[in-house]
């Protein structure tokens, strides 16, 4: 039989009377208790997730963490993949996951949404060739390019 793992989420709107120290401690509790990887959500107006993910990750050795979910819209791909490349270094081992998506119902209501599955595929290869450390022109991702007002003949490259 397959192994089974045991996920929690911390959604961050939900844990907004909570403080990160709190928050790691219910990591560590989580992990003692057999859970094995940990997701926070991606929300305006909440902690940051990748602040938060780095605290998890200084603090609470040896356990998987992820985003459940990145919105697309609020991260623009080259901040995403230093915070990725950044928290993975914390890390040193365990795997990070980074789901990418558009938001919940309430996302349109607090920013644009143009193109979703345009966004979301542009997103995923820019993040992709920036972790792998190759060099992305943004005028091979004209949503992206729009949507945060890139300069479209400059690469961009990780520098670590």
């Amino acid at each position: 039989m397959p192994s089974m793992e045991t996920a929690i989420q911390f959604h961050l709107p939900t844990y907004n009377n909570i403080s990160v120290p709190e928050l790691i401690d219910l990591g560590k509790l989580a992990q003692s208790r057999g859970v094995s990887q940990i997701w926070v959500t991606d929300n305006l107006r909440s902690r940051n997730s990748f602040v938060t993910l780095a605290a998890l990750a200084s603090n609470i050795k040896g356990i998987k963490l992820g985003t459940a979910i990145t919105v697309m819209y609020f991260r623009n791909p080259v901040d995403l993949a230093d915070s990725v490349a950044t928290i993975s270094e914390i890390m040193d081992g365990p795997e990070l996951s980074v789901g990418l998506a558009r938001g919940n119902g309430h996302t349109p209501q607090l920013i644009r949404t143009p193109r979703p599955m345009g966004m979301l595929r542009q997103t995923a290869q820019a993040l992709r060739h920036l972790l792998d450390g190759d060099s992305v022109t943004f005028a091979d991702y004209p949503a992206l390019c729009s949507y945060f007002n890139f300069n479209p003949d400059f690469n961009f490259q990780l520098n670590f």
